[in-house]
């Protein structure tokens, strides 16, 4: 039975007493009812939540195909595009649903984005494809065992937001970013066990490992529009642009904090002289303003985790260690590469406020050689140091440094 059918059974007469999800609607006759849209019977109905249950009906039922209707209440909040996220997510948000892939040939067209949203104007169908049956039941035991060795020296008495940043380095030293042609490149089988992925599998990885520590997060679906502009100014929608991150959410003096986490950023996929993984942290505790200076941006309008709270700065790692300087000072930039060498990093960081002041520290460490004499009196000899380019995208945009020893 629908769920209009359902309704009806609260029927009394022609007056309608109606139950949807916590919320009464009375005084109507069944005719108003039935013509009525899906919003304005259930408050809590939103495009987004209908797209998803329809994406996850579907997977459920292992239907190899579904089709979302450009019905009236999409065209006011929501485009084609988003569409897609909103269907990719509903399976990207979901970790267990490994053995599940979606896909739509939206994006290999061809011809502009208005062209291809006037092609779609009416309707999308998504295409869906399962692993065998037999064998994710097999795969669910590895990736239960393989978490339960990820979390097994998770140390005690961690905060949430120092859970989390475990969480995240151990994971740039457990997975190496690979694309390859395997089914379970981009899924949680492919990074918790095979320890090779792309995004989509450091996100579900990450979700999954917070969920069992009951930290809530999300994954978002997005974009990096530098890349796309790179490939085709008229379109920033090429799936070679598309990008997913992570959005926890922490409790802190009975306050909801959340912030963005992006591990795949992180992984630079290098290991210093002793064999020891380079722990990167420029995308953990991350704010949506930085996203957007950085040009990593999400479709999904509105959407920052089931659970979000507010988004605040004390999360981000270099806020919440001390590591953003006003100006440039020799003694302040010491201080905080001591902390660092203290707690074991083998990545040296600082972040700016502003570009004339990253300039400034920039020059004095890297151009004047002053991070030589630095390291010198904090008793680490090196005859060279390696750094990141300061045009690099989102170290120019953000004004961050990494300095690896």
């Amino acid at each position: 039975m629908g769920k209009a059918g359902k309704f009806l059974k609260f029927l009394a007469g022609t007056a309608v007493i109606g139950l949807l999800g916590a919320h009464f609607i009375t005084g109507y006759t069944v005719e108003d009812v039935l013509n009525m849209k899906k919003e304005e019977r259930d408050p809590t109905y939103t495009p987004q939540k209908d797209i998803e249950e329809k994406i996850h009906k579907a997977v459920k039922n292992r239907e190899e195909e579904v089709t979302i209707v450009n019905k009236e209440w999409y065209q006011e909040s929501q485009v084609w595009e988003q569409v897609r996220k909103i269907a990719h997510n509903a399976v990207l948000e979901e970790p267990e649903l490994f053995w599940a892939e979606i896909r739509t040939g939206y994006n290999f067209l061809g011809g502009t984005k208005e062209e291809q949203d006037e092609k779609y104007k009416d309707e999308i169908t998504f295409s869906l494809s399962y692993q065998d049956e037999s064998e994710v039941q097999r795969k669910q035991e590895e990736i239960d065992k393989a978490a339960q060795e990820f979390l097994s020296d998770l140390p005690a008495n961690l905060s949430d937001w120092e859970k989390a940043k475990w969480v995240h380095d151990k994971l740039i030293t457990w997975i190496t970013y690979e694309e390859n042609e395997e089914e379970d490149n981009g899924n949680l089988y492919g990074a918790l066990v095979l320890r090779k992925c792309v995004c989509n599998g450091y996100c579900m990885a990450y979700e999954y490992l917070m969920n069992e520590l009951e930290i809530p997060c999300d994954t978002i679906v997005g974009y990096t529009s530098e890349l796309a502009k790179e490939i085709n100014d008229s379109s920033i929608y090429s799936m070679m642009s598309s990008h997913a991150w992570n959005v926890v959410t922490i409790e802190e003096n009975g306050q909801k904090k959340s912030f963005y986490v992006d591990v795949t950023w992180d992984d630079r996929d290098k290991k210093d002289a002793q064999g020891k993984d380079y722990i990167v942290n420029n995308w953990f505790g991350v704010m949506p303003e930085d996203m957007e200076k950085a040009e990593r941006l999400s479709d999904m309008e509105g959407y920052e985790g089931d659970d979000a709270g507010e988004f605040q700065e004390d999360c981000n790692y270099y806020v919440r260690n001390g590591y953003v300087l006003q100006g440039y000072q020799t003694e302040a930039a010491k201080n905080a590469f001591q902390k660092q060498i203290q707690e074991g990093n083998n990545v040296l960081t600082l972040r700016w406020t502003n570009q004339e002041d990253y300039e400034a520290g920039f020059a004095s460490l890297i151009d004047n050689g002053e991070i030589h004499t630095i390291l010198q009196e904090l008793g680490v000899v090196r005859e060279t140091v390696e750094y990141e380019e300061k045009n690099i995208l989102d170290f120019r945009n953000l004004y961050m440094m990494n300095i690896y020893l």
